[in-house]
């Protein structure tokens, strides 16, 4: 799985994929790729958003 979110000055995108058994979530700021495991599948998507949001609004830092 993978979506954008693309704002006036930057683009910042997260990646969902299953690695060796456990889900892992990318999130890739100015070139900067951060990784954060997330627990289960129905998990997913409620985290990357909320990762996303926290990118486009400005509270979240470069290192997660």
């Amino acid at each position: 799985m993978y979506w954008r979110n693309r704002s006036k000055y930057q683009t910042d995108c997260v990646r969902i994929y299953r690695n060796y058994g456990s889900w892992k979530a990318e999130v890739e700021i100015h070139n900067k790729l951060s990784r954060i495991r997330v627990e289960n599948q129905s998990a997913i998507k409620q985290k990357a958003f909320s990762i996303v949001s926290a990118i486009t609004i400005g509270l979240m830092e470069t290192k997660i």
